[in-house]
């Protein structure tokens, strides 16, 4: 087993922990200071480092679009309030890559029949920053063909 159990939400919970910091910029401690308060805060100091790992990566990797991005809110319908403001806060930190986003919404639109929860969408958000981007996978490979010609009888 890793480091993380997908289904437990900490990996999520470490990382915005960090952005927090980050934001918040000289009113923050050392890196160690920091984590010896997660520590503090019940978490494993092998959790932290993956995490921080993770963290460094995500911003070193972090594209500024020039753009601000506006959920309608038929994208976010499907979503509770807390995972709507999850969301919404993981594409404006740069922690998740507008395609990472658009993937997220496209599948809770078509996979949810009910609130999608703030621990469901911890869970998918760590499954996709745990695995490289899809980038030798053709457009539209998670658009469901709606044709009429290509519908059997």
């Amino acid at each position: 087993m890793g480091v993380f159990s997908i289904s437990d939400g900490s990996l999520i919970d470490i990382i915005l922990y960090f952005a927090e910091q980050a934001e918040k910029g000289d009113e923050t401690g050392s890196p160690n200071e920091i984590r010896k308060e997660l520590i503090t805060k019940g978490y494993k100091p092998v959790q932290i480092d993956s995490a921080f790992s993770l963290f460094k990566r995500k911003v070193k990797d972090r594209v500024s679009l020039g753009s601000v991005r506006i959920f309608s809110e038929e994208e976010l319908e499907n979503f509770s309030d807390d995972a709507k403001a999850l969301l919404i806060r993981l594409h404006r930190l740069g922690l998740l890559s507008p395609e990472q986003t658009e993937l997220i919404l496209m599948r809770v639109s078509l996979l949810s029949e009910t609130e999608f929860s703030l621990e469901e969408l911890k869970i998918m958000v760590a499954m996709m920053l745990n695995q490289p981007p899809y980038k030798h996978l053709p457009t539209g490979f998670f658009v469901p063909n709606d044709r009429e010609d290509d519908i059997e009888n």
